[in-house]
Formats: C-alpha cells, sequence, structure tokens
C-alpha cells in the first residue's frame, strides 16, 4: 500500500493551485489526498477561527482516516503552520512533517495584507474571517488596524520530525519572496528535530508552485527516511 501524503493548501489559494504538485507526489508512489482549508472548497468556516481550531479540525481528519497508517502531511504557508502544530500532539500514524514557507510572525506580512485594507463591512466575508489569524482586528470606527501575532512556539514540543522548506529568492520578483527571514532562519537552526531547506535562488514564497520537481523529490525521499 502507497504511504497517504495530505497536503494542505494555503489560506486565499484553491486546492487545484497546488493539483500539480500532488501529481508529482503520485508519480513518487504516493496516496496523494487534498485538504483544504476552513471556508474553502466545500469546507464550512469554524468560529472562533484560530490556528488551534484549524490544526484540531485536521487532526479530526486524520484520526478518522481510514489510511492514516504512516502519513505524511505537507501545509503550505498558513496551512504550514496547522501542520507544525499538529506535531506537538500527532495522531496515531503520523510520521513527518512538511510546512512549506509558514509563516512565524505577522507583522513582516502586513504590507501585503494591508492591500486588502479598508472599511470592515466591506471586506470579502473569508478575508474577515481569517484577519485575526493575521492580526487584523477591528476598530470602533470600523476600520482595520494590526496587532502582532506570533506563531514561533508552535514549534515548541514537536513529537515528529519537522522539515521547513522556505525559498531561496531575497529580492523582489513576479512572486512573493520567502516569509522566512534570517532571524527566523537562525531560530530553526537551533531547534532539535527541525531541519530547514532552502531551495534554490530564484524560488520565492510558492515553493511548490516554482520549484515542484525539487521540492517533490526532496519530500519524496526524506519521507521515504521517516517510515
Amino acid at each position: 500500500m502507497n504511504a497517504p501524503l495530505a497536503i494542505l493548501h494555503s489560506g486565499f489559494r484553491r486546492g487545484a493551485a497546488i493539483r500539480p504538485f500532488g501529481v508529482e507526489m503520485a508519480n513518487r508512489g504516493f496516496d496523494v489526498h487534498f485538504r483544504h482549508l476552513p471556508g474553502h472548497a466545500d469546507m464550512p468556516l469554524i468560529d472562533p477561527l484560530t490556528m488551534d481550531a484549524i490544526s484540531e479540525q485536521f487532526t479530526r481528519w486524520l484520526d478518522q482516516s481510514e489510511s492514516n497508517d504512516r502519513t505524511i502531511i505537507v501545509g503550505e504557508s498558513l496551512a504550514g503552520l496547522a501542520a507544525l502544530r499538529v506535531a506537538a500532539d500527532p495522531p496515531k500514524g503520523l510520521k513527518a512533517v512538511f510546512a512549506i514557507d509558514p509563516p512565524f510572525t505577522m507583522a513582516r506580512q502586513w504590507a501585503l495584507h494591508r492591500l486588502y485594507e479598508g472599511p470592515w463591512d466591506s471586506l470579502h466575508p473569508l478575508i474577515r474571517a481569517y484577519w485575526d489569524i493575521f492580526g487584523a482586528r477591528r476598530h470602533g470606527n470600523g476600520q482595520v488596524h494590526f496587532e502582532e501575532r506570533d506563531y514561533r512556539p508552535f514549534l515548541s514540543n514537536l513529537k515528529l520530525p519537522v522539515h521547513i522548506l522556505i525559498g531561496g529568492r531575497r529580492s523582489a520578483g513576479p512572486t512573493p519572496t520567502s516569509v522566512v527571514d534570517e532571524e527566523d532562519r537562525a531560530m530553526l537552526g537551533r531547534l532539535d528535530g527541525v531541519t530547514l531547506h532552502v531551495m534554490g535562488a530564484e524560488v520565492g514564497h510558492l515553493v511548490l508552485d516554482e520549484d515542484r520537481t525539487a521540492a517533490a523529490d526532496l519530500i519524496a525521499s526524506l519521507a521515504a527516511q521517516a517510515m
């Protein structure tokens, strides 16, 4: 039986965007399953929506899955944070976690988030639901303001091998650069059980799009070692 591989796409992305990566993994012998974040595709929103709630929902799915033996999970960006949270209290059968360019702190992302800034009621409901996770709050006057969110504690007490893949591009390009900066890289290098993998110098935040084949090769090799 092929090892199950659960893939979670990033927030505000469609699962179809990373299906080519899923095909790459299927071609390497994995039984690929796509999962959606709350509010995406057919998944209902959770109220209140928090990173803990997202990871708990994903853990329940893993527990209920008929093919959860020797499972590997790959989470992209925001879903990578959820995958890291799962690794601290993993369900039976989960063998390794791959987090793809997860944003450990949110202040660095605000320039991007402010593209959506405006009167609260004018924002798309999905954006409003996720905004507290990113540090956006509603002012009494109906405007949006930002407060820091720090998810680095998710790296504490990990019970599984964790691999973090990030893009190597440092300068602006056609897609966002990696959200894991030098401070984060230094932090990750000090942690037991966490391995940082820096992909190609032209690769930005969307590793599973921009360096799909190399990422699939690396994940397949490391997953085999974890079995």
